[in-house]
């Protein structure tokens, strides 16, 4: 993806952590100078210390890189989730930064950046419960594991627990309570969203879990001031008729607030070929439109052919695709037929051979019997007696 299309927050993060990793790299700046104590907060005014502890992930390295590319996806995929994704993920990371700071100074956690993406892979893996993913290609979980499995991996590495990676659990699960889990309780307001931290002076509640359309009709109504005021009683100077409003004025009133509003009417579509009838018949009629049913037949027609071709491309494509797998497997078994008769070959030189080498084995065998005997035969007749 383009560093331009990365979301706002994800993108500054992203790119600070590279510049800080940069520097301690090119000894510009000392790893002593960037972790996190109250001491040196506090103590000795030195303020930079709350916000590098969060985007230091040690010096260039293949460690470092695993860390940005972890981080950059999920901090990414859950910003782009929000419904406000600027605002929100910041006041995400402003939640998750105080709580850090505040449970890593009491634990005695110098660098928070590694607690921060777990925070962010924690919300993330409860926010996808469907999705399901692949570790090392070793076995396969759904995403409500991610962070489990990560911390169970750290501690084979490192053979120690990791209080870091527990704590951003912790945060991350205090946060997905807040946001997600509490606001669906019954008689509960939920936590205040960020745009009521960002509008103060403005009456923003927050909206209810489910809206019809009469609610919502009513909310714009009064928003643009068309809800009707209070009833007036108004004698009725015509004796004997009926009351001054009249169900025809009602309607009359709620066509104008939807035309106003810019609400589309329901149900409000007359098929071709259908018309109502004029006067206070009730129900629809059919009238002969040729024209219309002529159309309708038309494009009936043309999806019936597409589907007609698409189907055949299809048939087609597969056979091209069957014809393959068959010359492919033609092929195998070709190159398969050639080696075992190549192996064949090659056995039946070798039995020729041994052969061919016994039989002069033996030849020179019964060579060398013949003329020991010979020789035998040559030493008794030299023999004489005296």
């Amino acid at each position: 993806m383009p560093f331009d299309d990365i979301p706002a927050v994800t993108k500054y993060y992203v790119a600070g952590a590279i510049l800080c990793s940069l520097a301690v790299q090119c000894d510009l700046v000392t790893p002593y100078k960037l972790f996190f104590s109250w001491h040196t907060v506090w103590g000795k005014q030195q303020y930079w210390r709350l916000i590098t502890t969060f985007i230091f992930y040690g010096p260039l390295s293949l460690d470092f890189l695993f860390h940005i590319f972890f981080m950059a996806r999920y901090s990414r995929m859950l910003e782009e989730s929000l419904p406000n994704s600027t605002p929100d993920f910041a006041f995400l990371l402003l939640f998750s930064s105080l709580s850090l700071l505040f449970l890593g100074g009491m634990v005695g956690i110098p660098f928070l950046a590694g607690s921060l993406s777990f925070v962010l892979v924690y919300i993330w893996s409860r926010r996808n419960t469907g999705v399901r993913l692949s570790f090392l290609g070793l076995f396969v979980f759904r995403a409500p594991w991610l962070p489990w499995v990560l911390l169970a991996f750290s501690f084979i590495l490192n053979n120690s627990l990791p209080r870091g990676d527990l704590i951003g659990i912790a945060v991350g699960h205090v946060y997905y309570f807040l946001q997600d889990v509490w606001p669906e309780q019954e008689a509960s307001g939920g936590p205040p969203s960020p745009q009521e931290f960002s509008h103060p002076c403005i009456d923003n509640p927050r909206p209810p879990p489910s809206l019809t359309y009469t609610t919502l009709l009513l909310q714009f109504t009064m928003a643009k001031g068309l809800a009707p005021g209070p009833r007036i009683k108004k004698k009725n100077r015509s004796k004997g008729k009926g009351p001054a409003t009249t169900e025809k004025t009602k309607k009359a009133l709620t066509e104008r607030q939807l035309k106003d509003l810019g609400i589309p009417k329901l149900n409000g579509i007359a098929p071709a070929g259908i018309v109502k009838p004029k006067g206070k018949k009730k129900g629809k009629t059919f009238v002969e439109d040729t024209s219309s049913l002529l159309s309708i037949l038309a494009d009936v027609n043309d999806k019936s052919d597409t589907t007609i071709r698409s189907k055949l491309q299809r048939a087609r494509d597969l056979e091209v695709i069957r014809q393959a797998k068959r010359a492919e497997q033609a092929k195998k078994e070709a190159e398969k037929t050639k080696k075992l008769e190549d192996a064949k070959g090659k056995i039946k030189r070798g039995k020729r051979e041994r052969k061919e080498v016994g039989r002069e084995l033996r030849r020179g065998k019964d060579s060398k019997e013949k003329e020991g005997g010979e020789g035998e035969k040559k030493k008794t007749k030299g023999v004489r007696f005296a």
